[in-house]
Order: structure tokens, then sequence, then C-alpha cells
């Protein structure tokens, strides 16, 4: 029938045992090599997104500075417009500005920001850097938002440019609206640049 048969090693057991610590001892190096050359690479690509998506951020800011700066101009020309309105509501007429102007269109870039966050590049910074830049992004992004939706009232006020004969009684109304909503997108602009 079957027999059974003892393995023995030529070399003993004790040269096997050896060459298995050898071997897993170069399988942990191995390891430990490649999570320190994974490590490294993450520290390098968290630098990199660090000093990317901060120089963006602060350029926006940088742009957000330069609306706060002009700042009274705006709400001079708010006041400006009110007073005609206001002129035109009780006298039935009004000088027609030559320009009613706008409030200037503000550059605001997201997009190193957007690349970092979908492609899991922030996950390697700290979770307060984290936590920072998504909110000064966050506001940035409001303030675009609110920038790009300002220039609608701007557009309707320029009917003011026409001068009260060309205007109707519902002209009226909708110019006085949309200096409601220029006064309101300026205000929210304006606590948010602060």
């Amino acid at each position: 029938m079957f027999r059974l048969v003892r393995l023995k090693p030529p070399h003993g057991w004790k040269a096997v045992a050896w060459e298995l610590a050898i071997v897993t001892l170069g399988v942990v190096i191995a390891l430990a090599a490649e999570q320190t050359v994974e490590a490294v690479q993450d520290q390098n690509t968290a630098r990199q997104t660090r000093t990317e998506v901060t120089d963006e951020l602060n350029s926006d800011l940088m742009s957000m500075a330069l609306r706060q700066s002009i700042q009274p101009c705006i709400d001079r020309r708010l006041s400006e417009l009110r007073e005609i309105v206001t002129g035109w509501e009780k006298t039935g007429s009004f000088e027609a500005p030559k320009w009613v102007s706008q409030s200037p269109p503000i550059e605001i870039e997201l997009s190193r920001y957007d690349a970092a966050l979908s492609a899991g590049r922030l996950a390697l910074l700290s979770d307060e850097e984290q936590y920072r830049m998504g909110a000064v992004a966050g506001r940035i992004r409001k303030f675009n938002e609110w920038q790009f939706a300002e220039r609608v009232p701007w557009g309707r006020l320029r009917a003011l440019q026409s001068g009260a004969d060309a205007l109707s009684a519902q002209d009226q109304a909708t110019i006085l609206s949309a200096l409601q909503d220029a006064s309101t997108f300026d205000y929210e602009v304006r606590v948010n640049t602060s």
C-alpha cells in the first residue's frame, strides 16, 4: 500500500529556516521601500497641490480685493441712479445718463482647486488645510455667482440711457426693481469680500 516518506532537506531544516528567513526579510524590505517611495511621492504631490491651489486662491482673493477697492465708485453710481429714479417718480422726467455703467467683471478661477479636489490630491493635505481651502473656495465661488447675477440688473438699468420719453410705466417698475436687485447683489458681494 502507501508508504509515508519523510522529507529531509539536503542541508537540514536549519538551512531551510535560514533561507526562508532571508526571503521573508527581503520581501519586508522591498515592501517597506515601496511604502517609503509612495510616502515621498505623496509628500511631493501634497506640496505641489498646496502651492498650486494656494496660488490660485490668492489670485482670486486679490481680484476680490480689487472689487473691494472700487466699491466707493459702485456705491456712488448706485446712489446717482437712485436719485434719477426718485426724480423720475416725482416729476415724470429725468435727464438721461450717457452711460449707466455696471460693476466690473472680476476674473475668478477655481480650476486648479476643482481638479485637485476631483483627483483626490486635496486628501493628501491635513484636515485643517482642506477645511481652510474649502472654506475660501466656497466663498470665492459664491462671490463669483453674485457678481455674474448682478450683471442682469445693471443691464436693465441701462434702459435709463434711453430717457424718460422712451420708457413706459412698466419700464419704470422694471428699472426700480433692477435698482433694488443691483443694490442687493452689491451688498452680498460687499459682505462676502470683507
